[in-house]
């Protein structure tokens, strides 16, 4: 089976970790079908280039110098007819076309539904169909809700990441049945790793730092604990904040409790988690969580708020789960797993996630919904 995954968002030259989660679910669809990714980046230089990731998986990444709105549009028509041109001209036209975040890919999907009666599924992954958001789909222009409206209806399947997250759009949006497929972990990278015996609990904790993730909270959380617990500590990873370090410093956890690290690779991340006893999130909002999956593969019990498609993930035997910007109950979930330890089973929260998660599950089960779809319908 061919398919063109057209991604409005994808890691690039520009941006590397834009949509990291999307190459990932690409690499996994690619062991049963063969991908052609097609992204464009708008910055201040014009550039294509394509990148075998391997026998399968083929990403064509345009980078194009931003004019104006209109002018850029036209452009994103052009690129993407060009492309499918010569795609045509090797492989014929695509099985399918799998959209990734509806806006602007989308637009590129419908045009050839309509030109090529080429079915389309959408994915989406944005976290903004809630009101707890700064960019709230409510707050769009109405050509945003417009667009993304029609693309919803458009499309033969929406797949979100999440129930939360597709019951969220049947709300905001559109009243559209889904299939939830999740995000995928590379279970080589993310594994159980047997624990020392002795040393320190180890939380870990990794985001961009951004307000919704509510690190101020998960480090007034750790104060607490502290107070109670001096062998802890806490590794915090991803965008540097000098605020936040600033604020660990004044809780007197930074440094010494707290070690923060800046962006680092997808390697790295799993090492860091290799060597961690727990992991913990503290968001206002979540699609589904990435991290939380990649600590569960790992055999790492998880704390969360309770907030959307990270509800779906914890359950008594691999976690906790606290009302959001409730620092009190995080700081005693944080005790609690801590005395219980114990009673969880490293290897069965990393082989049950595995199972749901890993590259071939996630894989194989977009390639049968790509399956079920009617072709050129």
């Amino acid at each position: 089976m061919n398919v063109i995954w057209l991604c409005s968002w994808y890691p690039n030259a520009v941006d590397a970790y834009r949509g990291d989660f999307i190459q990932r679910q690409a690499i996994a669809t690619s062991a049963f079908a063969r991908i052609d990714v097609v992204h464009i980046v708008f910055c201040d230089y014009h550039k294509a280039t394509v990148t075998q990731v391997n026998a399968q998986l083929t990403e064509h990444i345009f980078y194009v110098k931003q004019q104006h709105k209109g002018k850029d549009l036209i452009q994103f028509f052009a690129i993407h007819k060009r492309f499918l041109l010569q795609y045509q001209s090797i492989h014929g036209l695509p099985d399918r076309v799998h959209v990734q975040i509806p806006l602007w890919s989308g637009l590129i999907a419908m045009q050839w539904k309509r030109i090529y009666q080429i079915p389309f599924v959408l994915t989406e992954h944005y976290g903004i169909y809630n009101l707890l958001v700064d960019d709230s789909f409510q707050h769009r222009s109405w050509l945003f809700k417009y667009f993304t409206k029609s693309i919803l209806k458009a499309a033969s399947l929406f797949l979100p990441v999440s129930n939360s997250l597709g019951k969220e759009v049947n709300s905001m949006v559109i009243s559209k049945p889904f299939i939830a497929v999740p995000n995928v972990v590379n279970t080589n990278l993310f594994h159980f790793t047997p624990k020392p015996a002795q040393g320190k609990f180890r939380f870990i904790h990794v985001s961009n730092m951004a307000p919704l993730k509510n690190v101020p909270g998960i480090l007034e959380a750790l104060s607490k604990l502290y107070q109670k617990n001096k062998e802890i500590e806490c590794v915090l990873i991803g965008s540097q904040s000098p605020e936040i370090i600033a604020y660990a410093t004044s809780l007197q956890l930074y440094p010494g409790v707290c070690r923060f690290y800046n962006e680092i690779s997808y390697e790295e991340v799993a090492l860091q988690v290799s060597q961690a006893h727990a992991g913990v999130l503290f968001s206002t909002s979540e699609s589904q969580s990435c991290v939380v999956l990649e600590w569960l593969c790992s055999g790492l019990p998880v704390i969360s708020s309770a907030v959307g498609g990270v509800v779906e993930l914890i359950q008594a035997e691999n976690g906790l789960l606290v009302a959001s910007h409730d620092v009190d109950a995080l700081a005693h979930a944080m005790e609690s797993l801590i005395d219980h330890y114990h009673e969880y089973d490293g290897v069965k929260i990393a082989s049950r996630a595995a199972a749901l998660y890993s590259y071939e599950a996630v894989g194989k089960q977009f390639c049968r919904l790509y399956e079920t779809i009617i072709s050129r319908k």
